[in-house]
């Protein structure tokens, strides 16, 4: 028996089989349920279908991840692949490298099976880096660190077993903190042993993100507080402290 469904939703049909010697007819009643084969992206919390993904402004060397759903809506298993479309071939042609930030944008895993009735959580992860300037642009790279750089990429998950493709644009921002501090050198002078000598640190986030700092251990100095997060465009006071515990000359710390 074969059945060849032009619409969704619930299908009967009585067939009457003719039998040889019989006095009445045999039927067969057929039924059945016509649905729809697919796959869902969702996100996370299941509110919509998810079709862009904004990361939003971070700084380099920092990592946000989102982890939407694969809904497999129907009673059979569906298999999917990842593609990304700055890596497919047209043709046997291999696409012309663009802009290497966009390749810190990906999604795991880049294939795997969905089980009927059943949802696989995703991993989305943006993680932009620094990459090194090309010789000769250093100075172009270093003035456009603190503008902000729009990275964006383009993911298709493939569904083999329906010829399903789900897009999923995927974009953020990535830029260089800008803190300054003031003085930026620290200059004790002679302190005897035991004692201490303080000098008043200035921070200043001229940043449009909140900017973790911390002072590394330094042997007979000490900051306070060592660690914390400055708000953006706000300013914070550090007391840097020479506590001197033996003789000898200290180096001035620059550039904390």
């Amino acid at each position: 028996v074969n059945i060849t469904p032009k619409a969704l939703g619930p299908i009967r049909e009585l067939i009457k089989v003719k039998i040889g010697g019989a006095i009445e007819d045999f039927q067969i009643d057929f039924s059945g349920k016509v649905i729809e084969q697919s796959l869902m992206l969702l996100s996370e919390n299941k509110q919509g279908m998810l079709d862009v993904v904004d990361f939003g402004d971070m700084f380099y060397g920092e990592k946000k991840s989102r982890a939407p759903l694969l809904v497999n809506s129907s009673p059979f298993p569906l298999s999917f692949s990842v593609k990304y479309e700055d890596e497919d071939e047209v043709n046997g042609i291999t696409p012309v490298e663009g802009d290497p930030y966009v390749k810190q944008i990906g999604m795991s895993p880049l294939d795997g099976i969905v089980r009927p009735f059943s949802e696989l959580s995703l991993s989305l992860l943006f993680s932009p880096v620094l990459l090194p300037p090309p010789k000769g642009f250093e100075h172009e790279n270093n003035k456009a660190l603190f503008d902000p750089r729009p990275i964006g990429r383009t993911i298709r998950i493939e569904c083999l077993d329906n010829n399903q493709v789900i897009t999923l644009q995927v974009g953020g921002k990535a830029v260089a903190p800008l803190l300054h501090i003031s003085p930026s050198s620290l200059r004790f002078g002679e302190c005897p042993v035991n004692d201490r000598r303080d000098i008043l640190l200035t921070l200043t986030n001229q940043s449009k993100l909140p900017v973790q700092y911390a002072f590394p251990a330094v042997a007979q100095f000490k900051f306070t507080p060592s660690k914390s997060t400055l708000p953006p465009m706000s300013t914070a006071s550090v007391i840097a402290s020479f506590i001197p515990a033996q003789l000898g000359q200290q180096l001035a710390l620059q550039r904390i």
